[in-house]
């Protein structure tokens, strides 16, 4: 819990510091799966610009499987309730990560695809530009062939 507490007040620096704290934790509780799952929440809140980017290298880590929930929550999950990094990306790539990984996790694990699902539902919340570029990825998902009845029911009842 210290070292946890600790880690989560570094991870607003950016630096050395926060990346060596960052590999001693991993290294110190790597057989811990409810820790590591910590150590990527941690790392998908950070509020830097290249947060999504870090996040996407965590879903290549040995510590990240995509068929875990708990790691998908943690990972993917946090990222999406992360409002700085989710929406830092003028285009859209926050979203577009969230809709890629959606309909990834959809084909082996649908209820876990519809939580990661959910920060794209709430597109009417935010301004125009980024609730288009959200309602877009919305789209993308739906017109996938092989998607989940789950899947599909949300994003249909969230695009209508």
């Amino acid at each position: 819990t210290d070292s946890a507490g600790a880690l989560l007040a570094l991870n607003s620096q950016d630096g050395d510091t926060r990346d060596q704290a960052l590999e001693a934790f991993y290294q110190q509780w790597h057989a811990e799966p409810l820790v590591i799952n910590k150590w990527l929440s941690i790392q998908a809140m950070a509020t830097f610009a290249d947060t999504l980017e870090k996040v996407k290298v965590l879903t290549q880590h040995p510590a990240y499987d995509a068929k875990n929930p708990n790691n998908v929550y943690s990972l993917i999950g946090g990222f999406g309730a992360n409002q700085a990094a989710l929406h830092e990306d003028e285009q859209g790539a926050g979203y577009q990560f969230i809709a890629e990984q959606v309909i990834a996790i959809d084909a082996y694990n649908p209820q876990v695809a519809g939580r990661v699902l959910t920060p794209l539902t709430r597109w009417r919340q935010f301004d125009e530009s980024r609730g288009q570029l959200m309602l877009q990825q919305l789209k993308v998902i739906a017109a996938q062939p092989e998607l989940s009845s789950d899947v599909f029911e949300l994003v249909q009842k969230s695009i209508q």
